[in-house]
């Protein structure tokens, strides 16, 4: 089975032939009933990803794992993403980045911290991934790992861009730009071309955001998601050729991996070609296929934002409060300032005239928006209770500096204890 698992692996890292991976899926199906369950479903999964993950045995592989297992990990966290599932992807980074902090491994954890780091943004956890990408980009530069540091800054920028904060998305983009060899790596570069259309999306300079689409395009896996949030700019430059090629791309997917979120997408995009009730078919269906699906709820709420501005349109005003209301919640919980704004001015032409600027209460104080991102990251940690040296163990940082990030977090908050921050918003849901 140790032999098997690992000719799986091999399979999956150099995506040999399908009739190789039969051989080896069909040699772990013949293996004895003793042979360690745990092993057996991660050689499964890997020789044939397209079975997805059915059993309870990759739980149990997870609380079996040594330090021999780090590339087993990274393949199950590259391969959950390629079934789309974003959830299991994440619990794959999350115990790689704890098994290489806890054997030493600083280099593989650094690759772990970025591969979550993506995951978290398509997951809509959008502050998450943009601690751990900056963590990414400051260790892995200080390494000299200029792929993986060209990968961290580009998600950076994803994140950076996502949040509205356009001055810090570019200056991340530039970085990568200069980066040796990343800007040639695939997924750096479709992921960079990602950030910097959902820049020019956020300013109105469509035909600029169409362009880098195609860029991003280029590489499938970061095109599918880049394709499905961007499709308004290409409805807007008239690009429907980009979107009937985006569709060709994103059918097979959806197919092959069942991904809820995956055909929220789709029926969206399809509800932007379309007119009259076709198109009010497919807003509904791309609603309802993420109904319940907590990873989806992003997504769905970008659906919600532009069916109510559809329905406002055809003036269904009471139809369309409903869900521009919705996608605003969401929206602001996440720290999506763009697409609050937008969807506050949607309310406001749906005849509400006051629309506060956040649906918090305003007595209550944001970590998110107030503290620099390491002191948000200090203070996180300090708020679940681990000491200055732990923090410090875990961001990398010196014990000074930690002392400094929480002083200062202390001023801002206007705390003066560690006991008081679990009561800051911001605080409050801490990343696992």
């Amino acid at each position: 089975m140790e032999v098997l698992v690992w000719a799986a692996a091999k399979c999956y890292i150099l995506q040999e032939p399908p009739a190789l991976r039969a051989r080896v899926a069909a040699a772990v199906a013949a293996t004895s009933s003793e042979a360690p369950e745990a092993l057996r479903e991660v050689a499964s999964v890997l020789a044939d990803p397209s079975q997805g993950f059915g059993s309870d045995a990759l739980a149990q592989f997870r609380g079996e794992v040594d330090d021999t297992h780090g590339i087993l990990l990274n393949c199950l966290a590259f391969c959950a993403e390629e079934l789309n599932n974003f959830a299991l992807a994440e619990l794959c980074w999350t115990t790689g980045v704890d098994l290489f902090h806890s054997t030493g491994r600083v280099s593989d954890e650094v690759t772990a911290v970025c591969g979550r780091s993506t995951v978290r943004l398509n997951r809509g956890r959008i502050e998450a991934g943009i601690e751990d990408a900056e963590l990414a980009l400051r260790l892995a530069t200080d390494l000299n790992l200029p792929i993986v540091a060209g990968m961290a800054g580009a998600a950076l920028a994803r994140g950076r861009a996502l949040r509205g904060e356009h001055e810090d998305a570019r200056a991340a983009l530039a970085l990568v730009a200069e980066l040796p060899g990343a800007p040639s790596f695939a997924r750096v570069a479709a992921t960079a071309a990602w950030a910097a259309a959902i820049v020019a999306a956020n300013t109105g300079d469509h035909g600029r955001a169409v362009d880098e689409l195609g860029r991003a395009m280029e590489y499938g896996p970061v095109g599918l998601w880049a394709g499905g949030q961007l499709a308004g700019s290409a409805v807007q430059v008239g690009r429907a050729d980009l979107l009937v090629r985006w569709l060709a791309m994103a059918r097979p997917v959806a197919e092959a991996t069942r991904a809820p979120s995956v055909q929220v997408l789709i029926d969206r995009v399809r509800a932007l070609m379309e007119d009259g009730p076709l198109a009010e078919q497919f807003f509904r269906a791309s609603i309802e296929a993420g109904r319940d699906q907590a990873d989806a709820s992003l997504h769905v709420a970008r659906t919600r934002l532009l069916y109510g501005e559809w329905l406002r349109r055809e003036r269904r005003i009471v139809e369309a409060r409903e869900h521009l209301s919705g996608a605003l919640d969401v929206f602001e919980a996440l720290g999506l300032v763009i697409l609050a704004d937008r969807a506050r001015e949607e309310l406001r032409a749906a005849g509400i005239r006051a629309v506060p600027a956040t649906s918090a209460d305003p007595d209550e104080l944001r970590a998110d928006a107030t503290l620099t991102s390491q002191e948000l990251a200090v203070a996180r940690l300090a708020a679940q209770g681990l000491s200055n040296k732990e923090i410090a163990d875990q961001m990398y940082l010196s014990h000074r500096t930690v002392g400094s990030h929480l002083r200062h977090a202390f001023t801002k908050l206007g705390v003066s204890r560690r006991g008081q921050l679990s009561s800051v918003t911001g605080l409050r849901a801490v990343a696992s």
